[in-house]
């Protein structure tokens, strides 16, 4: 597995033009270095149980099949719930998490499987339309059966630290 994440930018993955360097859409034209981000900090393990699974199906109407049964898998969204609530877990000052910037999952978590997140150390968006936001490099892995750790997911979320007034 590579140490590096290119996760350019979606119009350049759909055969769009590359992003002017100094813009907003070239904060999101980044590379996640997986090895800084497991030096920060480690939210977990985490699970997802097949109670939750399902609590979240009925509340969202999601009743897909791969949710359900022996190979199941967590829906996404659901993982996404564990990984904003670990911002609250690791700044513990009324950051939230606000928009997902770029996020890749790369492999199924099974209900009943533990999980970490590690988040990195946020940098500041520079852009008149995000003033007082940051950036966040995210990574979630997981153990498989032989003791390797295997990427779940990653990407970057924006953040707004609980110490700046948005008014």
């Amino acid at each position: 597995m590579a140490d590096m994440l290119d996760l350019g930018s979606s119009a350049e993955r759909r055969g769009g033009s590359t992003p002017l360097p100094g813009t907003s859409s070239d904060l999101f034209r980044r590379r996640i270095n997986i090895m800084e981000v497991d030096k920060g900090c480690q939210i977990g393990p985490e699970r997802v149980s097949p109670e939750e699974v399902a609590r979240f199906a009925n509340l969202t109407g999601d009743h897909n099949s791969i949710h359900f049964g022996p190979d199941a898998i967590v829906h996404g969204v659901l993982l996404f719930g564990k990984i904003s609530a670990a911002f609250w877990r690791r700044f513990g000052d009324g950051t939230y998490a606000i928009e997902i910037a770029r996020f890749r999952f790369h492999r199924p978590v099974s209900p009943g499987e533990d999980f970490l997140i590690f988040i990195g150390d946020p940098t500041t968006v520079i852009s008149r339309e995000r003033l007082g936001q940051q950036q966040c490099p995210v990574v979630v892995k997981k153990t498989d059966g032989r003791g390797r750790e295997k990427l779940v997911a990653s990407g970057e979320i924006i953040i707004i630290p609980g110490n700046c007034d948005q008014t």
